[in-house]
């Protein structure tokens, strides 16, 4: 591992040249209708986790039990806890 500047730079250097003599082709295509798709598939369940997680805490604050949260998630409750208790004991965010 490098770890003086020059080291560094040389490191560096190392990589850029082998980046920039790669050899381009076929099997470096990628379909980018399916990468597309795999994208929005991927933001759409971050959006759904994250509204989980304050479905959960606000469930949490309202003194549901963690059985019956992962009943609803489809666990077990302390599955449940596992994954969600963290970010449990905050404050769920409040609307309008």
């Amino acid at each position: 591992m490098p770890r003086s500047l020059s080291e560094l730079i040389k490191h560096g250097d190392f990589y850029a040249k082998q980046f920039e003599d790669y050899p381009t082709g076929s099997q470096d295509a990628i379909d980018t209708e399916t990468f597309n798709a795999l994208w929005a598939a991927g933001q759409q369940k971050s959006a759904l986790e994250n509204s989980i997680a304050e479905l959960v805490m606000k469930a949490r604050a309202e003194n549901m039990s963690w059985k019956l949260i992962g009943q609803i998630l489809g666990t077990s409750g302390e599955a449940a806890r596992q994954r969600y208790g963290s970010i449990a004991k905050r404050k769920p965010k409040r609307t309008a």
